[in-house]
């Protein structure tokens, strides 16, 4: 698992068209703050969730085609970074060879 607080992971595009992104997120195991997960392509929000303040694992797919940045961010949900260990759990693009 990876300790992610405010930071990106960025994903780009070389060889591929990706046409989607599949993940899990959640808080990290032992640690209680709350957070916002947000999938922008392209500088374009494509997915952000509601504040996440417990430890259930959720998922979410979201349509990418034709993005070439993938960004997975996770923000502090406006009462403070404590505690604040959001975590993507297995972040998989699907796609297609381009020729």
């Amino acid at each position: 698992m990876e300790r992610v607080l405010t930071e990106m992971q960025r994903f780009y595009r070389e060889g591929m068209q990706w046409q989607s992104v599949s993940t899990r997120f959640g808080l990290q195991d032992g640690h209680d703050g709350s957070v916002t997960f947000v999938i922008r392509g392209d500088s374009r929000e494509l997915f952000r969730s509601p504040r996440v303040s417990d430890h259930t694992v959720r998922e979410r797919t979201a349509d990418v085609s034709g993005v070439d940045l993938l960004e997975l961010i996770v923000e502090d949900a406006g009462d403070g970074n404590r505690g604040d260990w959001g975590v993507w759990l297995d972040p998989r693009l699907c796609g297609r060879m381009v020729p």
